[in-house]
């Protein structure tokens, strides 16, 4: 589970976001507090959060799940 998902995050959190979230997570007891304090180190960590936000919300497999286009339909003045 990413940092984002496990702390409830979107991109762009403030640091102060992130350590609101992180006494949510240990108030819920959802997560153990190894898990939250890793979490919460490589989110303030701006090198590994910018990776972490590159690959979590940049889903490469989203063009796989888009629909194909419809099928056009040509006007009578441009047929053949």
């Amino acid at each position: 589970m990413t940092p984002h998902r496990l702390l409830k995050l979107g991109p762009g959190a403030t640091p102060r976001d992130i350590l609101n979230a992180v006494a949510a997570a240990m108030r819920e007891r959802t997560h153990s507090s190894r898990e939250v304090a890793l979490a919460q180190k490589e989110l303030m960590d701006p090198i590994a959060r910018t990776a972490y936000e590159f690959r979590d919300f940049l889903d490469a497999r989203a063009s796989a799940r888009t629909p194909p286009p419809p099928d056009l339909i040509y006007l009578p003045l441009f047929k053949k």
